[in-house]
């Protein structure tokens, strides 16, 4: 038989530290329910699931598009060109209705160009177009002239409203003007003017509507035409009996007399006054 002490050592407990039973406990292997075949499989699940849908959707507009596919197309009528005979009788009718350069016209005189030369109505088309161009020319022509009439009556009525607004006296505080006629002389006493100039001989009249005397002398005025070109006033305005003089006038006081100036002929002037206190001109229409 074992001796105690022999079986004491067989059924002493060894101790161990963590470590040394970390190193000795079986290492888990990893489940293969959880691994890579899961993964696929689920990718392929995912993939089938897609395609399905796709096809429920197709069946779900196959019907549209068995329905558009049914449709059979239909074709436009060809369109035939209109025969010579047509665009010649077409634009004879817009003629008749006294088409003047809009497109109606345009358009048949274009028609009428198309028209073959071989064709039998190609010598009529000729015929209608200068006709009608020449009908047309003269239409115009006659708008043109009633155009000038009506420009020249309106400048007519411009200008009697101008010389009549000039008979009023307009300036400023120190000095007013008013022109009371204007006439064109080929000459004077003394000399005769040259080839394309005049004489214009104004009649003004100056008011001192200000507190203060207004100085007036015939220098102080001068004309200018209607390309920016100025005269003072001539030397023969001295001349003539009723010319305008040198003269103080007091306030509420006004003088008037006539100014001759040498200018171009033009069909209007303007009569401007400087000088004065405060040395602003006055300017006024001169229309003969």
């Amino acid at each position: 038989m074992a001796s105690d002490n022999d079986q004491n050592e067989r059924f002493t407990m060894k101790s161990f530290t963590s470590e040394e039973l970390d190193a000795k406990m079986p290492k888990p292997k990893p489940d293969p329910l959880f691994g890579f075949p899961w993964l696929l499989i689920g990718v392929i699940f995912l993939f089938a699931v897609i395609m399905v849908r796709g096809s429920i959707d197709d069946s779900q507009s196959q019907p549209l598009s068995n329905t558009v596919a049914s449709i059979a197309p239909v074709s436009a009528p060809m369109l035939q060109p209109d025969t010579p005979e047509q665009i010649y009788n077409r634009a004879k009718e817009r003629r008749g209705h006294g088409d003047l350069g809009n497109s109606n016209y345009n358009s048949s005189i274009f028609e009428l160009e198309s028209i073959d030369k071989s064709s039998p109505m190609r010598a009529k088309a000729n015929q209608l177009q200068y006709e009608w161009e020449q009908e047309n020319s003269l239409k115009r022509a006659a708008l043109t002239k009633k155009e000038q009439r009506d420009r020249k009556k309106a400048e007519r009525e411009t200008r009697k409203s101008d010389k009549e607004s000039a008979r009023t006296f307009t300036g400023n505080d120190e000095c007013q003007i008013a022109i009371a006629s204007v006439k064109l002389r080929r000459s004077t006493e003394l000399h005769v003017a040259r080839k394309g100039s005049t004489y214009v001989v104004v009649d003004v009249a100056v008011l001192n509507p200000g507190s203060r005397e207004l100085y007036v002398n015939p220098a102080q005025f001068s004309l200018s035409d209607t390309s920016g070109d100025t005269a003072p006033a001539y030397d023969d305005t001295y001349l003539i009996s009723n010319h305008l003089k040198s003269v103080e006038l007091q306030p509420g006081q006004q003088c008037s007399g006539y100014l001759v100036f040498l200018m171009r002929k033009d069909s209007e002037y303007v009569l401007t006054r400087s000088g004065g206190y405060s040395g602003s001109p006055v300017m006024r229409p001169v229309i003969p």
